[in-house]
């Protein structure tokens, strides 16, 4: 059974080259799909694409902040992107950056403290993800 999924994955990837008629597109659009959901851990902070356009991704956002029960110290926001400083009630700086990207992707990039922290970072960009159902 196995043995058959990369055959599978194969012939849809060739489908959609015949239906675009053009290798770039398709190589394009197989690329955008594989990168929107994954996590990326860059100098302590945590980036994540999420499929939906940048207001709904904001609320999604702030909801979070509010869940988590953190304090907002600054908050700014402008047509395609924003920026939230909050403190956690343990006084821990939290940084918050969303930004719209084309298609209705919008990237959150969170960081806990000065250093980062991968799984606080983690429970918020999950929360997210629940805030906008997915």
């Amino acid at each position: 059974m196995l043995a058959r999924r990369p055959k599978r994955i194969l012939g849809v990837i060739l489908c959609l080259v015949w239906v675009s008629g053009c290798v770039a597109t398709t190589a394009a659009g197989i690329g955008a799909a594989a990168g929107v959901g994954g996590y990326k851990w860059l100098e302590g902070s945590m980036e994540r694409e999420y499929p939906y356009p940048f207001a709904q991704t904001w609320e999604a956002t702030l909801a979070a902040v509010e869940y988590f029960r953190m304090k907002t110290v600054e908050r700014k926001v402008f047509p395609l992107a924003g920026r939230i400083e909050a403190t956690q009630p343990d006084g821990t700086l939290v940084q918050i950056e969303v930004e719209a990207k084309p298609n209705q992707i919008t990237t959150v990039a969170v960081r806990f403290g000065y250093i980062g922290n991968k799984d606080a970072s983690l429970m918020f960009h999950n929360q997210v993800a629940q805030e906008l159902m997915m």
